[in-house]
């Protein structure tokens, strides 16, 4: 069982890039139309920018490929937030994963999961990764997997 959500992280960058082409252009028009209470407008459309830009950063979503089939468990992912494009991957052989953990954070905006590694120097915690861009299914789908694969 695969789970890649490659489409919906597109989507999400799109999305993302044509609201800021849309505020920008919004601002850009604001110099050449003139009307009533013009300040007050633009600080609320700023507003509005910043607190959904907040929102969308605090849900950290991530392109996430997952594999647990093979001698490996392989998990790759990138932040889909702006300006960020560094791609991340953890393998871990399956005779030495040991448990993962989800964890609530962002004041409960943000689930993120952890796994945890043997190696022969003790136990290896890998970076939390965040699960917001997974529909239900596949984070149940994943959860299984891991669950059948723990020791």
């Amino acid at each position: 069982m695969i789970i890649n959500n490659k489409e919906l992280a597109a989507r999400v960058r799109f999305g993302f890039m044509m609201v800021v082409l849309v505020f920008l252009t919004l601002i850009v028009l604001s110099f050449f139309v003139h009307w009533e209470n013009k300040q007050t407008y633009l600080l609320a459309l700023v507003a509005l920018f910043f607190v959904g830009l907040i929102a969308f950063l605090m849900k950290g979503y991530n392109y996430i490929y997952f594999n647990p089939d093979g001698s490996k468990i392989i998990l790759r992912y990138m932040q889909l937030q702006p300006f960020l494009f560094e791609s991340n991957a953890i393998e871990i052989p399956k005779h030495q994963f040991v448990r993962y953990e989800l964890k609530k954070t962002h004041l409960g905006m943000r689930t993120s999961i952890i796994l945890y590694q043997q190696t022969d120097k003790g136990l290896s915690k890998y970076p939390p990764v965040s699960l917001e861009s997974l529909k239900a299914s596949e984070k149940r789908d994943m959860i299984e997997a891991l669950d059948r694969l723990c020791r």
